[in-house]
């Protein structure tokens, strides 16, 4: 096999930064060069037909493109996610808009990942993920809700997808008695548009709960015209769940794919699969399973197994790269390529061609497939001509098998870039490759740039502050490494300021290291001060630790204060200086009388949430306002249970707690999306409670069992559930006593079926200076 030559994320982006001019346009969070844009749109309202946008690790907004023709690629081992909707409309006839390597969900305004309209040229998608937004809600021609669909094609000349995946939308909760649930989204839904589907995996979405649960979206939705697909996956989605207490079922799951008449689909070794049937919460039937396949349009099932190419999508002029073929022993290999896109369904070789001629190949086949089912083999890459700095040229193989017949396997879309194209990063008037082959700048990791520019951008990481990157700092012998981690061994920990880093301490029997945890023992917490550290006293019985904390109980009292940061180093000690990383670290090392204080930022993950106090009177507290100390469940989970006679000496203070969901906590799944109180009475104050969920009581807080719970200037906004779309203040009156306390609070578009903000069944609410306003809801709550 030849030796494959392909260009890293890194030599791409940096080689590419003064082409603005010649057809390339680099997008790259924080834009360190000054010929790069900071968004994928500024990058397109500067190009021109045939130019190639380069993205760079990053999270971006949507975008429109428009009458254009491009290629709008991620850089080979970048990561990137685009936070909108993407619409590429007006492709110009013969021409071909291509993107490669997105990851896209949809706005809250449009709803789709992508929307391709009203094209004359085609459009070619390659290793894309498309997700519908969640909770958006759009309606059908008959009014009914659905939600968003990952991806819309209409009145286009002909769009492709290749490895691609698709996530349709689910839609809001609809609080309606005896009324059927919103219905999920489509994964794909194609009018008047022809589809090819190569190794792509389609998902429609959940549907909505309600009093009766929501159709479960289709993966494919065919209005007319026609589809191909090849080793694709349909899987309809999930039926919403009913909650309705009279008759509540469950949604039918939704449809693998839906062919409407007068549309046609073709499939060559697919899987189609209907989505499960909603549960009835409460009272009801099960929703009935989605079919495979529906509709009364055309279905054909093609004989044979599919075909797959593969291979990198970026790559660099006057090379080789590598390719593979998957197919069936004894295939004999084909490989016709264009800088034409094209779009003609194949009867005959089993597949939508997506070559337009001329499309040269050998008169022999390139490859023939072995016992093992792939070949792999290497092929030239073309020189571009002129000033021609970026091309996109299309491949697509055929295989004749053994028995007879032929396949046209998945397309590949090949990006090729100018090596010869040199930037002047250093602004010196010189090109970067002669300012390096002159020895004006030293290049020592050989990536095409010089290393003060790498170093500049923050590409290379200088930590000793001397100029040159550490990597060359340490291959020159300018720095030891003694570890060999890569970095200066200056630049490493040194715990005792002894001039050795601590890992090489350690190795070298210089410190002892009595837990194993590369932290010589002179360094660790030694609270009282016995000279064996900490972890090791408990761990020989030195010292007793009743709760389980890590700290020796002599070191430990009342009114300690624990810190904690969402980006902070893994084993700190609590300290503001090292504070722990994650939320149940510090509860689960705190004793009564404790305070655990969050610093700025975002707390997600399952150490994040399902925090029990476990009856200790704790106080957890942002540092600042609700608005710094954010924890986001991500709709898998609760954030806390105060359910073990925790009294008024407890509660959270300045925090925002927001996407909570019951459905997914393994404590009461039915109850408080956010916080569940029962038989405790915790103190809230400047508390926020946003976009939670429960399945039957307390959107964001439920309060039961002789609790007494007090909220201070705290607010619930966008919480949804059928009883008390923020608050619950007892499930039975009878059964689940409790009172509740609201001083100076706002309660804000909130949703329920029995009271928008609060439902209480007969017990005690206290109520002072308090704005309950804009929710939606029945029944004799507020």
């Amino acid at each position: 096999m030849l030796v494959v030559r392909t260009l890293s994320a890194l030599v791409v982006g940096s080689m590419l930064t003064a082409l603005g001019s010649a057809g390339v346009r680099v997008v790259r969070a924080g834009t360190p060069y000054p010929t790069d844009f900071a968004t994928v749109q500024a990058a397109v309202n500067a190009s021109s037909n045939g130019d190639t946008v380069l993205i760079e690790d990053g999270t971006y907004p949507g975008f429109l493109v428009l009458g254009k023709a491009l290629s709008i690629v991620v850089a080979p081992g970048a990561t990137v996610a685009i936070d909108g909707s993407v619409h590429i409309e007006q492709t110009p006839p013969d021409r071909a808009m291509v993107l490669v390597g997105l990851n896209v969900t949809g706005d809250i305004a449009s709803g789709f990942g992508l929307s391709a309209r009203a094209n004359l040229g085609y459009v070619r998608l390659q290793n894309c993920t498309f997700r519908g937004r969640d909770w958006f809600l759009q309606y059908d021609s008959f009014g009914n809700g659905v939600g968003a669909e990952a991806a819309t094609v209409d009145s286009s000349a002909g769009v492709s997808f290749t490895r691609c995946m698709f996530i349709g939308g689910r839609p809001p909760y609809k609080p309606d008695c005896c009324n059927l649930g919103h219905a999920g989204g489509a994964g794909l839904s194609a009018k008047t548009t022809p589809v090819a589907l190569y190794d792509c995996t389609l998902v429609g979405g959940v549907g909505g709960g309600g009093g009766w649960g929501g159709l479960g979206g289709d993966a494919l939705t065919l209005t007319n015209y026609g589809a191909f697909a090849s080793n694709t996956t349909f899987i309809g989605g999930k039926g919403g769940d009913g909650d309705d207490y009279i008759w509540g079922p469950g949604g039918d799951g939704g449809n693998g794919i839906s062919v409407a008449s007068g549309a046609q689909v073709r499939l060559l070794d697919t899987t189609q699969q209907g989505g499960a049937g909603g549960v009835a919460q409460i009272v009801g039937t099960r929703g009935a399973t989605g079919a495979p396949i529906v509709g009364t349009g055309v279905i054909g099932q093609l004989a044979g197994q599919s075909r797959a190419l593969a291979g990198p999508s970026v790559i660099g002029e006057q090379g080789s790269i590598s390719l593979t073929v998957a197919g069936q022993p004894g295939d004999r290999v084909f490989l016709p390529s264009s800088i034409h896109p094209d779009f003609v369904y194949k009867p005959a070789f089993r597949g939508v061609s997506l070559l337009a001629g001329p499309t040269p190949m050998t008169k022999l086949p390139l490859a023939i497939v072995p016992s093992s089912g792939t070949v792999t083999f290497g092929v030239p890459v073309d020189d571009l001509s002129g000033d021609e700095s970026t091309r996109v040229r299309y491949v697509q193989a055929y295989v004749v098998a053994p028995g007879g017949g032929a396949f046209l396997t998945s397309p590949l879309d090949l990006v090729v870039f100018d090596c010869g194209v040199s930037g002047d990063c250093n602004q010196n008037g010189v090109p970067d490759l002669c300012d390096i082959a002159d020895g004006a700048s030293s290049d020592c990791d050989a990536n095409g740039v010089p290393d003060e520019c790498d170093v500049a951008a923050g590409l290379l990481p200088d930590c000793n502050q001397n100029g040159i990157a550490d990597v060359c700092d340490i291959a020159s012998g300018t720095s030891t490494d003694c570890d060999g981690n890569g970095s200066p061994d200056e630049c490493d920990y040194d715990c005792n300021q002894n001039g050795v880093p601590d890992a090489c301490d350690v190795s070298s029997g210089t410190s002892s290291d009595c837990d194993a945890n590369g932290v010589p023992d002179e360094c660790e917490l030694d609270c009282n001060a016995n000279g064996i550290p900490d972890s090791c006293d408990l761990a020989s019985g030195t010292s007793l630790d009743a709760n389980g904390n890590g700290v020796p109980d002599e070191c430990q009292s009342a009114g300690d204060v624990y810190f904690v940061s969402p980006t902070a180093a893994p084993y700190g000690d609590g300290s503001l200086a090292e504070p722990f990383d994650t939320i149940s670290e510090a509860v689960a090392y705190a004793i009564d009388g404790n305070q655990v204080v969050l610093l700025d930022g975002v707390y997600t993950g399952p150490a994040n949430r399902e925090l029990d106090l476990g009856g200790r009177d704790l106080v957890i507290r942002g540092l600042h306002s609700s608005a710094n100390a954010i924890i986001d469940c991500e709709n898998a989970g609760r954030a806390f249970l105060f359910a073990h006679g925790e009294t008024s000496a407890s509660g959270l203070t300045s925090l925002t707690i927001r996407n909570g969901s019951a459905a997914s906590s393994p404590a009461e799944p039915n109850y408080g999306g956010a916080v569940l109180v029962r038989g405790a009475s915790p103190t809230f104050v400047n508390c926020r409670f946003e976009d939670c969920e429960a399945q039957t009581h307390g959107g964001a807080v439920s309060i039961s069992g002789n609790a007494d719970p007090k909220f201070d200037r705290c607010t619930w906004i966008g919480n949804q559930c059928p009883f008390g779309g923020a608050i619950a203040l007892g499930t039975v009156a009878a059964q689940s006593p409790a009172t509740l306390e609201l001083d100076g609070c706002t309660l804000k578009q909130n949703s329920g079926f029995t009271g928008g903000a609060i439902f209480f069944g007969g017990v005690d609410l206290r109520v002072r200076d308090t704005s309950i306003e804009q929710n939606t809801g029945g029944g004799s709550t507020v």
